[in-house]
C-alpha cells in the first residue's frame, strides 16, 4: 500500500506538471494575441476600396446589426480605429477603461493609449489629452503588457468618431470575433470588399516563430510521457508477486487483472484531483487541451502499467 501510494504521488506530480506546460503555453500564445492588438488568428483581413471614413463605416455596421464583433482600421500596426459589438476581446486596461458601447457608438472621439504614450500625454483637470492633427483626444484607459509588446505603443480610438481619418480603402480593415466565419459574407457587403483574406502572426515585432512558441511544449509532453512510461515500469518492479508461484493460470489471470484495476483506479483518480489542482493553480484559456493530454498520459500510465505487471507476473511464475 505504502508502494503504490509513493506511485501516486510521483504520477500527482506528472499531471499538475502538465497542467503547468499548458499555463506556460497559453500565456505565451496570450502574449502573441495582446502583440497583435488582441486579434486571434481566425481573424479576416477585408480588401476595400470603398471611399468611405471608418465613421461612416461604422454607420454601416450598427446598421447590419453584427453582433459579437470587432473591426480594426489599422493606419498603422500601432494607430487603430476601433469599433466593437456584444461579446469581443477586449485588450488589458491598467489605468481607466476600455471603450463602452456608448464611446464606440459616439461621435466624440476619445481613445485608450498605450503605457509607452503615456510620457507625451497632457494633463488637464482631472483628464489626460493625447494628441491627433493638433486635436486633443480625452484619454480614457490606458493599455498595457509585458515590456518588449507592441500592444504598449499602441493608439486606439473609437472608430465612430474618425470623420477626419483616411477613407477605409487606405486602411488595413481586420474584423475578428466568435462568429467571424459566419459573418464574413455579411461583412464584404458592409464594407464593399472585393475579397478577403486570413490574418496571420508573422511580421515585424508580431512575428513568432512555429517552432520557437510550439518546441517548450513538445520537449516537456514528451518528457512527461516518458516519465509515466518510468512510473508504469517502477510500478511492475514494486507491486507484491511473490505469491504468484505455482498459480493456477486462471487464477493467476484474476490476481492479474484485479491488481491492474486496482492501479488504474488510483490513476484515475490521481489524475482528477491533479487536473483541480491544475486548474485551480495555473493560468489556462483552453482547459480541453490539459484534459486531452492528461487523458492520453492517463492511457500511457495505464497501458505501460499492465504490460510491465504482466511482464513481471510472468517472470515470477517462471521462478
Amino acid at each position: 500500500m505504502k508502494r503504490l501510494f509513493f506511485i501516486d504521488l510521483l504520477w500527482l506530480a506528472v499531471v499538475v506538471l502538465a497542467g503547468l506546460t499548458w499555463s506556460a503555453y497559453d500565456q505565451a500564445e496570450y502574449a502573441d494575441r495582446l502583440a497583435n492588438n488582441g486579434l486571434s488568428e481566425n481573424a479576416v483581413i477585408f480588401h476595400t476600396k470603398a471611399a468611405m471614413t471608418p465613421a461612416q463605416a461604422v454607420v454601416k455596421l450598427t446598421e447590419a446589426k453584427l453582433n459579437n464583433l470587432q473591426v480594426q482600421f489599422q493606419q498603422t500596426d500601432q494607430h487603430v480605429y476601433f469599433y466593437g459589438h456584444g461579446d469581443y476581446a477586449t485588450l488589458p486596461v491598467t489605468s481607466g477603461q476600455w471603450f463602452t458601447d456608448a464611446d464606440l457608438r459616439s461621435s466624440l472621439p476619445v481613445a485608450v493609449i498605450g503605457r509607452a504614450q503615456t510620457k507625451s500625454l497632457y494633463e488637464g483637470s482631472n483628464q489626460r489629452y493625447w494628441r491627433q492633427d493638433n486635436r486633443y483626444i480625452p484619454v480614457i484607459g490606458i493599455v498595457a503588457t509585458r515590456l518588449d509588446s507592441p500592444l504598449n505603443a499602441g493608439e486606439f480610438l473609437n472608430a465612430s468618431a474618425a470623420t477626419t481619418a483616411p477613407t477605409i480603402h487606405h486602411l488595413t480593415v481586420i474584423a475578428d470575433g466568435q462568429n467571424i466565419k459566419a459573418q464574413t459574407g455579411k461583412l464584404k457587403q458592409v464594407l464593399k470588399a472585393a475579397s478577403t483574406s486570413q490574418y496571420h502572426y508573422g511580421k515585424g515585432d508580431r512575428q513568432t516563430n512555429w517552432w520557437t512558441q510550439h518546441l517548450p511544449t513538445i520537449a516537456a509532453g514528451i518528457a512527461l510521457g516518458l516519465v509515466t512510461l518510468g512510473l508504469s515500469w517502477l510500478l511492475g518492479r514494486m507491486a507484491p508477486m511473490r505469491q504468484v508461484g505455482g498459480m493456477d493460470p486462471t487464477l493467476g489471470g484474476r490476481f492479474l487483472r484485479g491488481l491492474w484495476a486496482k492501479a488504474a483506479l488510483h490513476a484515475t483518480v490521481v489524475a482528477v484531483i491533479g487536473v483541480i489542482i491544475a486548474t485551480s493553480a495555473f493560468y489556462l484559456t483552453d482547459y480541453s487541451r490539459l484534459l486531452i493530454f492528461v487523458a492520453a498520459l492517463w492511457a500511457v500510465n495505464v497501458s505501460g502499467t499492465y504490460y510491465g505487471l504482466r511482464a513481471r507476473y510472468h517472470r515470477e511464475g517462471s521462478r
